[in-house]
């Protein structure tokens, strides 16, 4: 049985998360659409989807900031006291973080159909330097607490223009890969990241483009 878009909310109790599943599905039409495809009604989503994650921003930088361990002034260490106030810090740093990779998503493929795109392209830059920062910070939830990380840093590589920062970017993503090796060397997921940006970029390749 296949549910339609209509059909989510039977299954997902959270609206947030059902806004994501229509995230997901205009985002893919949108990627593997043509120029000439008719797209006006995931477009519309996706501009409205990115509205709402940026505001969702601002509280979920509110609840990190609140769990802080910096800021409340309890370490992070292995001890029963400080566990309960850690653990919440580090899963609204992990919520934040994967919003901060929808919407470097979002915004990647936005640049594709949008006109003016100056502020889209602040825009990722901004969130993508957010993301290393968060990634820095979230170095002491390492391995597990952390590994949500990688998906966020190859957002972040691929919403990052520039050179030295994007850089940065790729070494720090480089030194979380090593968490979880595999067959294939960390350095060489590079090449992966390129071509799933120039993919929500410019779209698919096709014979003779």
């Amino acid at each position: 049985m296949i549910l339609a878009p209509e059909d989510w909310p039977l299954i997902i109790g959270n609206s947030s998360d059902i806004c994501d599943m229509r995230t997901i599905v205009c985002l893919s039409t949108l990627v593997h659409s043509s120029a000439h495809s008719s797209i006006s009604s995931s477009l519309a989503t996706t501009r409205e989807a990115y509205r709402a994650t940026k505001e969702s921003l601002v509280e979920l930088r509110r609840f990190v900031a609140a769990t802080d361990p910096d800021a409340t002034g309890i370490a992070v260490t292995s001890s029963l006291s400080s566990f309960l106030p850690s653990t919440g810090h580090a899963f609204h740093q992990r919520h934040l973080g994967i919003a901060l990779f929808m919407i470097i998503v979002q915004n990647c493929v936005l640049q594709r159909y949008e006109e003016d795109t100056a502020e889209l392209e602040q825009e990722a830059y901004n969130f993508s330097i957010e993301v290393f920062d968060i990634a820095n910070k979230a170095q002491c939830y390492r391995p597990l607490g952390a590994s949500y990380a990688l998906l966020c840093l190859m957002a972040a590589y691929m919403g990052m223009t520039e050179a030295v920062a994007r850089t940065e970017i790729l070494s720090l993503y480089i030194d979380y890969r090593r968490d979880f090796p595999g067959e294939k060397p960390a350095h060489e997921d590079e090449i992966e990241m390129r071509k799933i940006y120039n993919l929500l970029r410019f779209g698919p390749v096709t014979k003779g483009r």
